[in-house]
C-alpha cells in the first residue's frame, strides 16, 4: 500500500467504532513479536492534559539526548502527528510500510473472527513503528479511559502519569469521578510508580492511592501549595517549585499544574538511568509549544485556538480568557453531543462579547442551532452551518484589539486553524 491506501485502509475501521478491551490488540501484537515488550514507555491518562504532559515529557527526553518516540491522539491537521520521533511525524512511506505489515496480520485475524478498531490497529503500527527505529523512550497517551485502553497492553512502563481527571465520555467511562478514576487508574502496574496532578479531585485521589495500595506502587503527588506562581497570561507562567524557577509558553495556570506533573515524572525516570539535567527540563518545559492548546496565532487581533471540549476544558480556556485584555471579545464554538456542551458553552460566554456556534465534521455532532438555543436567554449568539463563513465574519469586523476564540471539538478547530492561516496569510 502507499500512504494514500494506507490512510484509507486504517479508516475503513471507523465502522466498527471504540471498543474498549485488551484480548484483540493482544492477538495482533502476538503475530508481529510484541514489540511493546521491549520498549522503555512512560503511559500517560487523565481526562485532560494529556497531550501536553506527553509533549512537555518528549520535549525534555528528546533534548536530554535520547530518541523519545511519542503516541497522541487525536490529531489536529495530519493524521501522522498520532506517531512522532523526536517531534518529527511518522514519513508517509514509513507509515505506509507500518500499516502494510499490521493488515497482513489483521487479515489473518479476520480469518479467525477476530476483529480488531482502528485505535487498535494505529497502536499496534506506533509500537512497532517505535521499535524498529529503536527507540531509547516511548511516551504514550492513553486514548480512551485506561484500564481497556489499548496502550494498557503494555506490562511495565517506567511510570505511569495521571493527568486531570473530570467528568467525561461518562456514557462509557461511568458518571462519577470516582468511576472515571477507577478506569484511569488501570493503568498503574504491581510495584510500579504513579504521578499524579496536583491539583486533582479529592474523590480522584481517594481511588488513585488505593489502587497503589493494592498494586503495591509508589503515589506521588506534588503539594499545590509549595507552587509559587509569579506571572500567568497570554504569553504563559512563570513558578517556582522545589526552590527552582520555571516558565511555559503553555497559556493557563493549569499548565503550572501539567509542567509540575512532568517535573516529578522526570525525577522517576532520571532515578531508572536517564540522564536529564535541571537545565534541560527547565529550557525543555519554557520551550514546548502545542498546537490548538490555546495557541496564540496573531497578536493584532489576538486570535487563538484551543481544543477545550469538555467543562474542565472550557472552565481552564475561560479563567485564561479572563486575563486578556481586548476591546472585544468573540468566539466561534463547535462541539460534540456526547459532551457536556450545555455548561460549557455558558463557561465561554461569560467571558466573551459575541459568539458563533458551528458545525463539528464528526458522526458525534452536535448540531449549531442546538448548541445555541441552550443560551437562547442571551441575544450574544448566533449560529452558522459553515465555520468558514463564521470565520470571514468575525474576522471581517475585528480591530486590532479585538480577541477571537476558536474553540471546541479538535474535530473543528484543526480546519478552522487551517482556514485562518490562510487568511492571514494573504
Amino acid at each position: 500500500m502507499n500512504y494514500d491506501e494506507a490512510l484509507k485502509y486504517i479508516h475503513s475501521f471507523e465502522k466498527f467504532g471504540w471498543q474498549l478491551g485488551l484480548d484483540r490488540i493482544q492477538c495482533l501484537l502476538d503475530e508481529i513479536g510484541n514489540p511493546q515488550d521491549k520498549l522503555k514507555i512512560i503511559h500517560i491518562a487523565g481526562t485532560n492534559g494529556k497531550g501536553s504532559t506527553t509533549t512537555m515529557c518528549a520535549n525534555i527526553l528528546r533534548n536530554a539526548g535520547y530518541k523519545c518516540g511519542s503516541y497522541i491522539s487525536p490529531f489536529v491537521v495530519d493524521f501522522r502527528e498520532r506517531f512522532q520521533i523526536n517531534g518529527e511525524m511518522i514519513s508517509k512511506e514509513d507509515f505506509a510500510k507500518y500499516a502494510t505489515i499490521v493488515k497482513e496480520k489483521i487479515d489473518l485475524l479476520e480469518s479467525k473472527n477476530i476483529q480488531i478498531t482502528e485505535f487498535e490497529a494505529i497502536t499496534a503500527i506506533a509500537f512497532l513503528y517505535f521499535y524498529e527505529q529503536n527507540c531509547d523512550i516511548v511516551c504514550l497517551e492513553v486514548g480512551l479511559g485506561g484500564t481497556y485502553d489499548a496502550t494498557n497492553v503494555i506490562k511495565n512502563p517506567l511510570v505511569s502519569v495521571i493527568a486531570s481527571i473530570s467528568l467525561d465520555h461518562t456514557n462509557i467511562l461511568g458518571d462519577t469521578i470516582e468511576k472515571i478514576a477507577n478506569e484511569k487508574a488501570g493503568i498503574i502496574k504491581q510495584n510500579g510508580v504513579c504521578v499524579c496532578y496536583c491539583n486533582q479531585d479529592i474523590d480522584a485521589v481517594s481511588v488513585l492511592m488505593k489502587k497503589c495500595a493494592e498494586m503495591n506502587a509508589r503515589f506521588i503527588k506534588a503539594n499545590i501549595g509549595a507552587i509559587e506562581i509569579k506571572k500567568s497570561d497570554i504569553t504563559g507562567n512563570t513558578f517556582v517549585y522545589n526552590n527552582k524557577e520555571y516558565q511555559t509558553s503553555l497559556v493557563g495556570i493549569h499548565q503550572v499544574y501539567n509542567a509540575v506533573n512532568v517535573i516529578e515524572c522526570m525525577e522517576i525516570v532520571k532515578s531508572k538511568g536517564f540522564n536529564i539535567s535541571d537545565e534541560c527540563i527547565q529550557n525543555s518545559i519554557r520551550d514546548t509549544v502545542f498546537t490548538a492548546r490555546f495557541e496564540v496565532i496573531s497578536k493584532e487581533p489576538i486570535i487563538v485556538i484551543d481544543g477545550a471540549h469538555n467543562l474542565e476544558g472550557t472552565t481552564a480556556l475561560a479563567g485564561a480568557l479572563k486575563n486578556v485584555k481586548a476591546n472585544k471579545k468573540y468566539a466561534i464554538m463547535g462541539m460534540l453531543a456526547d459532551k457536556d456542551y450545555e455548561h460549557s458553552v455558558r463557561q465561554i460566554l461569560n467571558v466573551v462579547d459575541e459568539m458563533i456556534c458551528v458545525p463539528v465534521c464528526n458522526p458525534r455532532a452536535l448540531d449549531p442551532k442546538v448548541l445555541a438555543e441552550v443560551v437562547s436567554d442571551t441575544n450574544k449568539v448566533t449560529y452558522n452551518y459553515s465555520y468558514e463563513e463564521a470565520i470571514n465574519e468575525v474576522i471581517s469586523k475585528l480591530d486590532k484589539n479585538d480577541l477571537l476564540i476558536v474553540c471546541g471539538s479538535l474535530y473543528m478547530v484543526g480546519s478552522a486553524r487551517e482556514i485562518i492561516f490562510e487568511k492571514l496569510n494573504k
